[in-house]
């Protein structure tokens, strides 16, 4: 395991810097939006609009950037991404305003999943068969660590100021260079076909669902969560201890839930982790946490749950799909989560307007989870479990670069049964 750390090491420290810098931007673009008087003037759902542009740029860079790469080559690709999202970084403090913040957002988030999908490109060229897991593994692993160590970033000059989006910047040059640099051969593309939605709608519709319900979690969380934390009359640094606690905590069940769906009808732990994540979240809107203590334990149950949703969905899907359709069916269940991801903040900001911060914030993650438990009833009524031993196995999948890993996908090289 060392030597293929050390193998990929110039690969794992760029995408890390690269994480680590679009980490303190998002988190200070959720705080700056909440806190700017265009925001204020436009209203909570113009605001939302803002936060969810950087998600509606993702899903573009899912069903486009692939073109990009196939087109002029990844090293190429790679570079232009880098640039482009450190130079978004640069102009957002200075073109204030709402439309111009909604542009530069979308971009930054379609640079960044392109900058997801060369990495995982490359990943893919060097990992093999028998090591594909430890390798997704290790690469989710500093993913999820390098956002959570990217929160406190914001507080060296504060989430407003200039100094905070340079120094950012810098970060998406350095981490350009390992990359940029590598002697790794660039890979070919791999085919970025689609299954329809209403194909999985009908043959598996709990991990379209769930899907589009993770998405619409995890944006609220990421986007949100930061204004929801000021709302509670906390300061910055609660804000990225909050933040800090609930992206670490997205490690703590991936293996623990994962490995148990492997032995039991997978739709028992997704619907119950929902169910779960729904409780949670409506006591939130009820009894919102007055303490630090509070805070953080509200954010590790939140993360632990959220960051869970969206591989147990892939995972029940792949238990209804063979090997050829799993690559198709993937791309169409991460434009799902795209969909929930642009959809999440707009709703949240909204709720938050209009049911006054914590109940809203609440409200709006329980819309987003609910569904899912109920319908893993309801769909536990209609058919039966297929056997734990034709089930597919499951990987983990962080969600800050979800909407890239149709090329290290779970079960890509997996021999899933028919249904």
């Amino acid at each position: 395991m060392l030597a293929r750390v050390r193998g990929l090491a110039s690969i794992l420290i760029g995408i890390a810097l690269l994480v680590i810098a679009n980490g303190t931007v998002s988190t200070s673009v959720a705080l700056t939006v909440s806190r700017s008087s265009w925001a204020l003037q436009l209203g909570g759902a113009l605001g939302g609009l803002v936060l969810g542009a950087y998600f509606a740029g993702l899903t573009l860079g899912a069903m486009f950037a692939p073109m990009l790469l196939e087109r002029v080559g990844h090293i190429r690709a790679f570079s232009a991404f880098a640039a482009a999202a450190g130079a978004g970084t640069l102009l957002l403090p200075l073109l204030q305003g709402f439309a111009v913040w909604i542009v530069l957002r979308a971009g930054m988030g379609f640079a960044m999943v392109g900058l997801f999908m060369v990495v995982e490109s490359w990943l893919n060229e060097r990992a093999e068969p028998q090591a594909r897991g430890v390798t997704l593994a290790i690469y989710m692993v500093i993913v999820q660590l390098a956002f959570s160590a990217a929160q406190p970033l914001m507080l060296l000059y504060g989430p407003e100021r200039m100094e905070t989006f340079m120094l950012a910047a810098l970060l998406f040059g350095l981490g350009a260079i390992p990359v940029a640099l590598t002697r790794i051969a660039q890979p070919e593309p791999l085919p970025f076909a689609r299954c329809g939605l209403r194909r999985l709608m009908r043959d598996v519709p709990l991990a379209a669902v769930g899907c589009f319900g993770a998405g619409m979690a995890g944006s609220v969380l990421l986007a949100i969560g930061p204004s929801w934390v000021g709302s509670l009359g906390l300061g910055d640094d609660d804000v990225a201890r909050f933040m800090s606690a609930m992206l670490a905590a997205g490690i703590l069940l991936q293996i623990p839930l994962g490995r148990l769906s492997d032995r039991i009808d997978r739709r028992i732990v997704l619907g119950g982790a929902a169910a779960a994540l729904s409780l949670v979240s409506i006591a939130i809107a009820i009894w919102p946490p007055a303490q630090w203590w509070a805070l953080m334990a509200t954010g590790l149950l939140l993360g632990a749950l959220v960051f869970v949703l969206y591989p147990l969905a892939i995972a029940h899907a792949n238990d209804y799909l063979s090997a050829a359709e799993i690559v198709p069916a993937s791309a169409s269940l991460l434009l799902a989560f795209g969909a929930g991801a642009t959809l999440g903040p707009l709703l949240a900001s909204v709720a938050m307007t209009a049911l006054e911060g914590s109940g809203g914030f609440g409200a709006s993650l329980a819309t987003a989870t609910l569904p899912i438990a109920l319908l893993a009833i309801l769909r536990r009524s209609l058919r039966d479990a297929i056997p734990a031993e034709d089930q597919s196995e499951y990987v983990p999948v962080m969600l800050p670069q979800a909407l890239a890993t149709h090329e290290l996908h779970p079960g890509i090289d997996g021999s899933q049964q028919p249904e």
